[in-house]
């Protein structure tokens, strides 16, 4: 599992990559501010329960730390998706990849 503090790094980071391909991130609804002077915060503050119908590549789970919302982040080719955790079909994408 992947923590809050390991997630802003990581949305970080695939946000820059999805951006230099082109991506237009959808359904993410993420602030960047600056904290403590250096650190940047990446998040999910609110999440869809709409399915990803889209081939999904990647997930990670990003736990509560305000402002960031429990959520099940899935990456695909056309962007990053938040989706609500407790959504039955949110737990069948994940254990396709485990």
């Amino acid at each position: 599992m992947v923590t809050c503090g390991t997630l802003k790094i990581w949305t970080l980071a695939v946000v820059i990559a999805a951006l230099s391909r082109g991506f237009v991130l959808t359904y993410v609804n993420s602030s960047l501010s600056s904290v403590d002077g250096e650190k940047v915060v990446s998040c999910c503050k609110t999440v869809s329960r709409t399915e990803v119908t889209d081939p999904i590549t990647g997930y990670w789970i990003q736990n509560y730390n305000a402002p960031c919302v429990p959520a099940v982040i899935f990456e695909t080719e056309k962007g990053l998706f938040c989706s609500y955790h407790r959504q039955p079909w949110v737990r069948r994408k994940i254990q396709q990849f485990e």
